[in-house]
């Protein structure tokens, strides 16, 4: 494997890793799966709300999550999340506008209020 290729690798490592913790932060009660799978991740978000109207809503602001999630229904709702060509400086940013987007969606604000890491979250 050519060392332009490890970088390349660790790059998405640290990116994936800064993902999650914005998300983590910002989205403390949705479980995120797959994110040790490749360059993307799923966002799971409550059976109550809606996918593509949160999806919808995060892409009028400048931040692309595809959904729905199957492509059959079903009463699971989520967003993939793709980071392979999110630059790290702009992972903050653009968790706080689905952050934004996802609040709209259910009416409450509390999802947007930021959460320190614990020194535990800060070593992975």
């Amino acid at each position: 494997m050519s060392q332009r290729r490890v970088g390349e690798m660790h790059d998405a490592i640290d990116r994936v890793a800064l993902l999650v913790r914005a998300l983590r932060s910002r989205l403390r009660d949705l479980e995120i799966r797959g994110a040790a799978a490749g360059m993307q991740l799923l966002l799971m978000l409550p059976n109550e709300l809606d996918d593509v109207e949160i999806a919808d809503a995060a892409r009028s602001r400048g931040i692309s999550a595809l959904s729905p999630l199957h492509l059959t229904p079903r009463p699971d709702r989520g967003l993939l999340l793709g980071y392979g060509r999110l630059p790290e400086p702009s992972i903050n940013g653009a968790v706080a506008t689905l952050s934004t987007a996802i609040a709209a969606s259910t009416g409450k604000t509390q999802a947007t209020k930021p959460r320190h890491a614990t020194p535990t979250e800060r070593s992975h």
